[in-house]
């Protein structure tokens, strides 16, 4: 795929951008690793690893940008949502990872940083949507849950979807159910909202489940903030989702928003068309490719990208800085509760949008 996209941008077809990376694999990595390497730019959708990420003194994927906060930083906005104290928390992880969970995992353990209870590890298979046995792990690990005090109401999940649903399965059967339990994990928790093998009865027993989304199409509904998105910005996508009901557009449905990959698919769009028109001089059809990776740095301030799912300012990395972080709440019928939209930095950017050094 990588040599074929080359391909592309030296004949017809005028390639000069790729988007729609989305999950945080390794191959994945490798893929925008080849990419940038041949200055191709590429603008990841919902990939949320802080190692497939430029900064941090060095950029690895020099054309890279993003649309999606890091882990690190909903990680972050999470802490200033939730409070989440170190003492009160248990940290369960996936061992030995992958570039998602791995990071999240990091982040988590900053949030724990001096806990009396060790995290807890699970082993899940290669393929991580196969089921392996860690159902059976995660009954144990329930039962370590249900040891700790009552004072212990939250459980920082950092895996995949398919173990996540599988541990809410196992907290849904926990011998406690008088312990109170808050679970919070990364956007990963969106999946189960068409999950049919989760069981939603556990939900409905003194048990939560909050996740920091990509995206959620009430994020900015009634939302009073000034700064960092809007109503109008999010009515937008639901005036072109309108269109492409009928034609000549469509029919093209169903449209489904819940789980925000739609919404921040749309926005990384976006952020190409911005980029490409951007870069084009006057009188010419096509800017050059490397003309398209200077304006990453450029997409700030009066130009940032007033995206559906909040304002895209990107750092000199490529990075959304103070990206809006939904944080919702799985509910037992079936769908997600929009809960308030948290900050990485504690609060909403200022008007100028310009990332601090």
């Amino acid at each position: 795929m990588v040599d074929r996209l080359t391909e592309m941008t030296k004949g017809p077809d005028r390639l000069r951008a790729v988007t729609g990376i989305g999950l945080s694999t390794d191959n994945n990595k490798a893929a925008v690793k080849a990419l940038t390497g041949r200055g191709i730019p590429v603008v990841g959708s919902s990939i949320t690893a802080d190692n497939l990420a430029n900064g941090g003194g060095k950029d690895p994927f020099p054309g890279l940008a993003r649309v999606a906060p890091t882990n690190s930083d909903s990680a972050r906005a999470l802490a200033s949502f939730a409070r989440v104290s170190a003492g009160r928390a248990l940290l369960v992880y996936d061992r030995p990872g992958d570039p998602y969970t791995r990071t999240l995992q990091s982040a988590f353990e900053r949030l724990t940083a001096g806990s009396p209870y060790p995290p807890q590890p699970f082993s899940p298979p290669a393929d991580r949507t196969q089921e392996g046995t860690t159902a059976n792990q995660f009954r144990q690990i329930t039962q370590l849950v249900c040891d700790t005090p009552k004072t212990t109401d939250t459980v920082l999940f950092a895996g995949r979807h398919t173990q996540l649903r599988q541990f809410v399965n196992a907290l849904g059967a926990r011998g406690c159910m008088d312990h109170r339990l808050t679970l919070l994990t990364g956007d990963e928790g969106s999946y189960l909202t068409g999950d049919r093998r989760l069981d939603r009865a556990a939900l409905t027993r003194n048990l939560s489940l909050r996740y920091t989304a990509l995206a959620h199409p009430d994020a900015w509904k009634g939302e009073k903030a000034t700064t960092g998105g809007s109503p109008a910005d999010a009515a937008a996508l639901d005036a072109l989702i309108g269109r492409s009901g009928r034609e000549p557009v469509g029919p093209v449905g169903p449209v489904v928003l819940d789980d925000g990959q739609l919404i921040i698919a749309h926005d990384a769009m976006r952020l190409v068309v911005q980029g490409v028109r951007e870069a084009t001089p006057s009188g010419r059809v096509a800017p050059a490719l490397g003309d398209v990776v200077n304006e990453w740095s450029l997409m700030k301030g009066s130009q940032r990208v007033n995206g559906a799912s909040g304002w895209i300012c990107l750092d000199v990395h490529g990075n959304p800085y103070d990206k809006a972080v939904p944080i919702v709440e799985l509910t037992p019928s079936g769908g997600s509760r929009f809960v308030r939209i948290a900050w990485p930095e504690g609060k909403a950017p200022a008007g100028d949008c310009l990332p601090q050094a």
